[in-house]
């Protein structure tokens, strides 16, 4: 038992991250030609819908998720997903977060059950800072409506974390070009 086991989490409906990420996901694999755009667009619209209707076979979803990687060295896919979550997969971007990362305090979306010890661990290993402190808010859920039928669909509730940095640190996706 008293293992460490790190566990990675691929999110499909707006759960832990605030984005369409296996939608995400697939269009990233179409800008590298990992596969073909249109073959992958409709099986992918597919199954959301049976994901809608409460009918996807996750297996199934799994395989057609998962076939491409299968032919990549594992080398490149570790390249592809740090270029894919640098590029893809963004923290919150706001003009009152740019503003506040001026100041060295940083917003990103996290799971909803992540603590501040936690958030604080994973900036500091992924960005490379030193973390001085971690404040974070509860965001309820919006509904919205989707599909031919607009059937009512309320979002799951959000969570933000707002981290400060010590002094002279950055994080450079924060980083205005130009």
């Amino acid at each position: 038992m008293g293992r460490n086991v790190a566990l990675a989490i691929f999110d499909l409906d707006n759960t832990l991250l605030r984005g369409d990420s296996d939608y995400l996901w697939g269009m990233y694999l179409i800008d590298k030609r990992a596969v073909d755009q249109e073959s992958h667009q409709r099986e992918n619209e597919r199954f959301y819908q049976e994901y809608i209707n409460g009918q996807m076979d996750i297996m199934a979803f799994l395989r057609f998720q998962l076939a491409p990687l299968a032919r990549i060295p594992l080398s490149e896919l570790l390249k592809m997903r740090e270029d894919y979550i640098e590029n893809y997969i963004k923290p919150i971007i706001t003009e009152q977060s740019l503003k506040n990362a001026q100041n060295g305090e940083y917003t990103f979306d996290v799971d909803p059950s992540a603590t501040k010890g936690q958030i604080k661990q994973a900036v500091e290993t992924y960005f490379d800072v030193s973390v001085t402190r971690v404040r974070t808010a509860k965001l309820a859920g919006k509904t919205k409506r989707v599909g031919k039928l607009k059937k009512k669909i309320i979002k799951t509730d959000r969570k933000k974390a707002m981290v400060k940095v010590k002094s002279g640190q950055k994080i450079s996706i924060f980083e205005v070009q130009g």
